[in-house]
C-alpha cells in the first residue's frame, strides 16, 4: 500500500485539497497532509479550499492543520511538496536515510504548468487553478504508481549518460527487454532522449542539488531500477542502494565497500595480490615509469616518463607490453557469476572500444572466477588485462555497464532480465564474434 503525505506551507489551501483529491483517485491508499508552519495549528480548510471542493464532491469537512514531524519521514513512503519553497524548509528535518521519497508534486504534472502556487493572497480564480492542477498532477501520481501486470512485470529503468555515443545499445536492450527506459543526462538536447521512451534533466555529478532532482526524476517517472554507469557517481549510488531498496527502487550496483575497492586503483592492485592474481608491480613512490591517477576513469591523467612528477594522489606501475583484453561479467545479486565473456579489444577511440573479437581464454576465465569469489560484485562489471605469454595480468576493475559489452551481450544473451528480473543464464558465448562499431545519426 501506498502511504502520501502532501505537504504545503500552513496546511489549509493547498496540501488538504491535494491529500483529498488523491485519496479519491486511489481509496486504498494513505494518504495525509501537513504544513511547515505552525500559523494555523488545529484550523479548518480555507474556506476557499472548502468551496471549490464542494464544487467537485470532494469532502474537506473533517480537515485539522498540522506541522510536518521527523516521524513522517519513516512513516510515508512518498512525502510531496506543492511548490519549491516548501521543499526547501522541509529540508532541516529529513533524517539521514529516510523512508520516504521526497519530491515535488507539480513534477508529476503532465501540462509541466510548473509550480503549485500558494493561492492565500488570491480570489476564488485562484483557488479554482490550482485544484485543477492538483487534479492532474494526482490522476498521473496513480497512473506512475498502478502495478503492471502479466509477466514478466514491466520495470521503469532510469539510465545514466544518455548523450554517450555509445549510449544507443542499452537503451535498446533495456526496451527489447520488455522494460520502459528513462534516459538521463546533464544536456538536454542528448541524443538518449529522442531513443528513450522519457527523458530527465540531470546536474553535473559535482552540483550540490544533483541527488535531489534524481529523487524528483525518480517520482516522476516511477522510476524503479537504477543502472548507474557514470563512474563519478558510483559510491553515492552504493551508499543509496539499501534506502532505494526500501523505496522500491532497485539499484543495480555492488556494495560501498567493492566499488570504494574498484574506485581506487592502488586498492585493486592490492586486492589483486591478495587473490594471487597476476597485476603488474605498483607502487605509491615513483619507482616505475608508468604514472596514473589512483581514482579516474579510462587514460585520463595516464603518463609514461621517468622525469620526476608529484605523486599525491598517484601511483606508479610496471609497463606491460602485450595483449590487451576486456572481461564483460554479469553477477547474480549473490555475486555468483552468470556469464563471463572475455573480448580481445580490436580498437580504441576516445577510452571507448570500436571494436572486440571474444575468445575463449581458460586462464582468464579461471582468474575471473578466482576474483569474483573474493570480492562481491553485483550486476555487470568489466575487468581490463593484459596478456603476456599466455598469462593474464590484470590493471583493473570497473563495477559498471560499459559501452562495450554489446558485444558480451550479442555473444551470450540479453542481460537484463538476468540482472533486473532474477533469471537463469540461458545461452552459452559464442567464440570468435566480432564487434565493428560505427556511429549513426538520429533525426528530431
Amino acid at each position: 500500500m501506498n502511504r502520501v503525505l502532501l505537504v504545503c506551507r500552513g496546511n489549509i489551501c493547498r496540501s488538504p485539497l491535494a491529500a483529498a483529491i488523491l485519496a479519491r483517485a486511489q481509496p486504498a491508499w494513505q494518504v495525509d497532509s501537513a504544513g511547515t508552519g505552525t500559523w494555523h495549528l488545529g484550523e479548518p480548510a480555507d474556506p476557499r479550499s472548502v468551496a471549490i471542493a464542494d464544487l467537485h464532491g470532494v469532502d474537506l469537512s473533517g480537515h485539522r492543520a498540522r506541522q510536518v514531524t521527523a516521524a513522517d519521514f519513516d512513516a510515508h513512503d512518498r512525502i510531496l511538496a506543492m511548490d519549491a519553497r516548501t521543499l526547501e524548509e522541509l529540508r532541516p528535518l529529513i533524517p539521514t536515510a529516510p523512508r520516504a521519497l521526497i519530491g515535488l508534486l507539480p513534477d508529476f504534472d503532465p501540462a509541466a504548468a510548473g509550480e503549485i502556487a500558494d493561492p492565500y493572497h488570491g480570489d476564488a480564480a485562484a483557488f479554482a487553478h490550482i485544484y485543477d492542477q492538483i487534479e492532474r498532477c494526482c490522476r498521473a501520481l496513480a497512473i506512475h504508481a498502478r502495478p503492471h501486470s502479466g509477466p514478466p512485470r514491466q520495470r521503469t529503468v532510469l539510465l545514466e549518460a544518455s548523450g554517450s555515443l555509445v549510449s544507443a545499445w542499452l537503451i535498446r536492450a533495456v526496451r527489447s527487454a520488455g522494460h520502459r527506459c528513462i534516459a538521463s543526462d546533464l544536456d538536454a538536447d542528448a541524443v538518449g532522449g529522442h531513443l528513450a521512451d522519457g527523458f530527465a534533466i540531470l546536474p553535473r555529478q559535482d552540483d550540490p542539488l544533483l541527488w535531489d532532482a534524481v529523487d524528483a526524476a525518480v517520482l516522476a517517472h516511477g522510476i524503479d531500477a537504477v543502472i548507474p554507469s557514470l563512474d563519478e557517481s558510483l559510491p553515492a549510488w552504493a551508499e543509496r542502494r539499501a534506502a532505494y531498496a526500501a523505496r522500491g527502487v532497485q539499484v543495480v550496483i555492488s556494495d560501498a565497500e567493492t566499488i570504494r575497492v574498484c574506485s581506487d586503483k592502488w586498492e585493486t592492485w592490492q586486492l589483486f595480490r591478495r587473490l594471487g592474481l597476476p597485476a603488474p608491480e605498483a607502487s605509491l613512490d615513483q619507482r616505475f615509469e608508468l604514472i596514473k591517477p589512483r581514482q579516474g576513469r579510462g587514460s585520463r591523467g595516464v603518463v609514461r616518463t621517468t622525469t620526476p612528477v608529484p605523486m599525491a594522489g598517484m601511483l606508479s606501475q610496471e609497463f606491460i607490453v602485450g595483449t590487451e583484453y576486456t572481461i564483460d561479467v554479469c553477477c547474480a545479486d549473490d555475486g555468483t557469476p552468470l556469464h563471463i565473456v572475455p573480448r580481445r579489444r580490436l580498437g580504441i577511440r576516445d577510452g571507448k572500444s570500436t571494436g572486440g573479437v571474444t575468445e575463449d581464454h581458460p586462464a582468464i576465465l579461471e582468474a575471473v572466477r578466482r576474483l569474483c569469489t573474493g570480492i562481491r560484485f553485483r550486476g555487470p562489471i568489466n575487468v581490463q588485462c593484459i596478456v603476456r605469454d599466455g598469462t593474464p595480468w590484470f590493471i583493473e576493475i570497473n563495477p559498471r555497464i560499459a559501452g562495450g559489452m554489446a558485444l558480451g551481450f550479442a555473444a551470450t544473451e540479453n542481460w537484463l532480465p538476468l540482472i533486473l528480473d532474477g533469471k537463469r543464464p540461458s545461452a552459452t558465448p559464442r567464440w570468435g564474434m566480432r564487434m565493428l562499431r560505427h556511429y549513426t545519426e538520429v533525426f528530431a
